[in-house]
């Protein structure tokens, strides 16, 4: 038998709600549009699926508060006005709009009627499953919400279809589930701490406060208030679970709809009929925490969340300008506009924690490492001290396709001069080694990368060095003027009659450790496939700025790719290439171009470049870098072994030319596993080669034994390179 784990049946529970809550609406809807006799096209269906959203969110809070059997029963008809009429506003249903929901009704005025009707012909068949799958924890209430938030309306042969699209209103507002398992790692780092500092103080208990500025439908408050709430039944306080819900969590959201659901996730969780929704409205607040003072600022012990997250490239989810000038006002947001809502939010919880509190958010994590999480980490170091990491290093988040991390700030005087900051990743939460650090060291990082390299299982070895690339070389990254400034100018190398005036375009596809594929493998510039590009000699001659560029280019050089699992360095010694964006270009300044290749190349600088600036890649493996960056890389301290690992570094180009157009094993699926296969000759010579170009590099920093059987094992590995392949045991 297959034992699935709780991650996987979490999963397919979501999956089996979404499906549920889809076919419960699309059947709804279908009924309804076939009954009225309403023309579709007049229908706004966007209004239609939001109101049957509502429909089946009422269905499942009639079953928590144990009403739905009546109701389908016909038992209690008030109950079918409180789930379908939006003309009543009861007592037991609230739900924030701009207008009444009735307001824009599209079909006929008997359907409170036709949908009892419906219901109970089909024996309750839309709602009978999805009410069984969600009787359950209270969060599920949120999880069927952000499964509807997936789907868009369309009308098909007078039928309601929900179809997924880019444009759904969960993508547009970045609303995903959060897995138990990353709430209750939150809280372990925010809430626990705040719990055992009360010690056996009831009142101290009872005045925690935890906010959630980003609530959704509530899981991180629910779960902060059964926290709280254990601790006071371990104290013989087994009846305040209900002042545990009115004194203890605050949230807020954008979305109405979503801040009642959690209101009702919260009141049902109490079960204390004390506590009202009234009261809760006070509590969760719906309106945009972002936009002024919907929170006491300095007030609370707590804020955890994990809050929308907005790429500001995206059309659709990119800030306006008087938007990006509120929340500088605010001191939200910092000089990169392209900043993430997620780290916005995070600023804002530095902003809400007292003194001595704790913050805690589900995080892209390219804030680590990025200019656009650049003012988060700045308040950090301003206003208290990093406790911990978690870093993702996997899509946890169902079908979000971003890696996440989970800072956690106390906030406050520092008590010491040195920070101990613990660091777990993955979805097991494995738990690393401390990193020890001084405040001024931490307040100096560019990025965190240096806290979260090991847990991407990057060394962390001392080397030896005598400097950096910039102190013998400069390094620019052409910008897309460049690039934008070849169209029209670009000709294959079969139709080229100037082959000396007109130089080789090389992209970073093209680039592999040691080997340049430029006329084998296909590229693609200015959205056209190219089989050997080049810069026409003629074009050239009529462009003072074109030629002025190429000029610069056309020296001796080393080529670094970007976007890669290791720095990809290639020696350009017959100087006819030109790079362009994303690619760097590194020019020597009186030091021989193949000794600042090796250096640049060597497992050394790809442990440092991780370490420094890893995790602003568009995957959180890949290594990304700016011409800065690659400046601020080592240079080796025994220049015996560099000057050696220079001559290494010209064989591995050497051998590597005859794997042109073919797949280094970086990029082979099958490296070291093929012996004998086609190509498979020069696959190996390519392996020693590197190999022994990494022994002598790591040689000539300082690094020998165990550290460096270490450090050339992860890099190779890294290069896919296998020690059985090569015939070396590291």
């Amino acid at each position: 038998m297959t034992r699935r784990s709780p991650t996987t049946a979490k999963s397919e529970h979501s999956k089996s709600l979404a499906q549920r809550a889809k076919s419960a609406i699309e059947h709804m809807g279908s009924a309804l549009l076939a009954e009225s006799g309403t023309d579709p096209i007049r229908i706004d269906l966007d209004r239609l699926t939001f109101e049957l959203r509502v429909v089946v969110q009422r269905v499942l809070i009639l079953d928590r508060v144990g009403m739905l059997d009546e109701v389908i029963s016909g038992e209690r008809d008030c109950g079918w006005s409180a789930v379908l009429d939006f003309d009543l506003e009861s007592e037991l249903f609230h739900v924030e709009q701009d207008r009444p929901i009735c307001a824009d009704r599209v079909w006929s005025a008997d359907w409170v009627g036709l949908v009892r009707r419906e219901f109970l012909a089909c024996g309750g068949k839309w709602f009978g499953e999805l009410v069984e799958l969600v009787r359950g924890e209270s969060a599920d209430f949120g999880a069927v919400d952000e499964s509807l938030m997936s789907w868009t309306s369309r009308v098909v042969h007078s039928r309601l279809e929900l179809v997924g699209e880019e444009g759904s209103a969960r993508k547009l507002g970045g609303v995903f589930y959060t897995p138990a398992s990353v709430v209750d790692f939150v809280l372990d780092r925010a809430l626990s701490p705040a719990i055992e500092a009360c010690g056996d103080d009831v009142d101290r208990l009872l005045k925690l406060r935890v906010c959630d500025p980003a609530c959704g439908c509530g899981y991180f408050l629910i779960a902060a208030a059964r926290r709280i709430q254990d601790r006071l039944v371990e104290l013989g306080q087994s009846d305040r679970f209900g002042e545990v819900i009115a004194r203890c969590v605050w949230g807020g959201d954008i979305q109405p709809m979503t801040a009642e659901l959690c209101r009702w996730a919260l009141w049902i969780e109490a079960g204390d009929r004390g506590v009202s929704l009234e009261m809760l409205r006070t509590n969760v607040v719906a309106g945009d925490s972002l936009a002024g003072e919907v929170f006491g600022a300095g007030s609370f012990d707590v804020v955890v969340g994990n809050p929308p997250f907005l790429n500001q490239l995206g059309s659709g989810t990119a800030r306006s300008a008087e938007r990006v000038d509120a929340l500088r006002e605010r001191g939200l947001l910092g000089k990169a506009t392209y900043t993430d809502e997620a780290s916005v939010f995070f600023v804002l919880g530095l902003q809400l924690s007292r003194d001595g509190g704790r913050v805690c958010m589900v995080q892209p994590q390219s804030v680590m490492a990025t200019r656009g999480g650049a003012w988060m980490r700045e308040r950090v170091a301003a206003v208290g001290l990093l406790e911990s990491v978690w870093v993702s290093n996997a899509h946890v988040f169902g079908d979000a396709s971003v890696y996440t991390c989970s800072p956690c700030v106390r906030v406050g005087e520092r008590e010491a001069d040195s920070m101990r900051i613990g660091r777990w990743s993955g979805e097991s939460f494995d738990e690393h080694r401390e990193m020890v650090i001084s405040a001024d060291e931490f307040g100096g990082l560019e990025t965190w990368s240096s806290v979260a390299a090991v847990t991407m299982g990057v060394p962390e070895i001392e080397i030896n060095s005598s400097g950096v690339v910039g102190d013998v070389a400069h390094a620019t990254a052409d910008f897309r003027d460049e690039y934008y400034g070849l169209d029209g100018k670009l000709v294959e190398d079969l139709d080229c009659g100037d082959w000396d005036g007109s130089v080789k375009v090389v992209t970073t596809g093209l680039i592999d450790l040691g080997v340049c594929h430029w006329g084998k493998k296909s590229t693609r510039i200015l959205k056209r496939r190219w089989d050997g590009p080049r810069v026409d000699a003629g074009a050239v001659l009529e462009d003072e700025r074109l030629a002025k560029w190429v000029g610069a280019r056309r020296v001796e050089k080393v080529l670094v790719a970007t976007q890669t699992r290791v720095v990809e360095a290639y020696v350009d010694v017959g100087a006819d290439m030109v790079a362009v964006t994303p690619m760097i270009t590194v020019v020597s300044r009186g030091v021989d171009v193949w000794r600042v290749g090796a250096a640049i190349g060597s497992p050394v600088c790809t442990m440092f470049a991780l370490r420094a600036f890893g995790g602003a890649a568009m995957h959180a493996d890949a290594l990304k870098m700016s011409a800065r960056q690659v400046m601020g890389l080592p240079l080796p301290s025994d220049e015996g072994a560099w000057s050696a690992g220079a001559e290494a570094f010209e064989r591995v180009h050497s051998v590597g030319a005859a794997l042109c157009g073919s797949k280094t094993p970086s990029a082979r699926e099958d490296a070291g596993t093929s012996p004998g296969s086609p190509g498979e000759e020069s696959v190996l010579e390519y392996s020693r080669a590197l190999v022994l170009f990494g022994e002598v590099m790591c040689a000539a920093y300082g690094v020998g034994g165990d550290d460096r059987k270490s450090l050339l094992g992860w890099w190779l590995e890294r290069l896919g390179i296998s020690a059985q392949l090569v015939n070396f045991s590291v």
